[in-house]
């Protein structure tokens, strides 16, 4: 599952940072609302073309996703205004979990967390260090510039194989079926699904989304209690 975890987190990240419905995102990729829920739990290998689509059109909104710098984390880089409540978002939906579960996290109330998700708030400065140090300790880095508009979350290794665990436990252990190792069924799925492998993937998302969308490089997420 390992694989498809991290592609999991990016569009699950992509799209709460982009505060888009799956219903938005589907019609945005030309898929069915039912692939975008899929392929946001780990277990649903996500096709090369919806993942070349998702990169271009995440691109168009100032939003990067990179899956190729390192094969064990999620990078997510942005830009615009409203990167406190990006940010929060972004952690959210890296960890698959209601607002409820996510002030609980926190130590903070429901209403924090759903203000701070909102960009027409003003996140207390208390609360966005809760925020970073909270997150940086699952292994989740938020680091953010209101001057230059820029945000960057980066999903270490450890997070990865912990929320993988997470979402394990409501699924049926690929090698209890295959007889392999978990990273290698995962790895096998993605490998099946895309036809192809990491470098040549980055290779076509950078010659689709160029074609796609030439001047992308000059260049609202579902109910508030929904798990991103």
């Amino acid at each position: 599952m390992y694989e498809t975890t991290r592609l999991a987190i990016a569009l699950r990240m992509a799209r709460a940072v982009a505060q888009m419905t799956q219903v938005e995102l589907a019609s945005a990729l030309d898929v069915s609302k039912t692939i975008i829920a899929r392929n946001e739990r780990a277990d649903m290998a996500m096709r090369a073309d919806t993942l070349v689509r998702l990169i271009a059109v995440m691109r168009s909104r100032q939003i990067e996703i990179d899956l190729f710098s390192t094969l064990d984390t999620v990078r997510l880089e942005a830009a615009g205004p409203h990167l406190d409540s990006a940010a929060m978002r972004a952690a959210r939906a890296a960890l698959n979990i209601s607002q409820q579960a996510f002030a609980d996290e926190l130590g903070l109330s429901k209403s924090v967390v759903t203000h701070g998700e909102r960009n027409d708030s003003i996140m207390r400065s208390d609360t966005l260090m809760i925020l970073i140090e909270t997150m940086q300790a699952r292994g989740i880095d938020l680091d953010w510039s209101p001057v230059n508009e820029t945000l960057s979350v980066i999903v270490q290794e450890k997070a990865v194989v912990a929320i993988e665990e997470e979402e394990r436990r409501e699924l049926v252990p690929l090698s209890a079926v295959s007889g392999v190792t978990e990273r290698q069924a995962s790895t096998a799925a993605l490998t099946e699904a895309t036809g192809t492998d990491h470098a040549l993937l980055l290779r076509e998302q950078l010659s689709t989304s160029s074609k796609a969308n030439p001047s992308a490089d000059q260049s609202e997420q579902g109910s508030e209690d929904e798990p991103a």
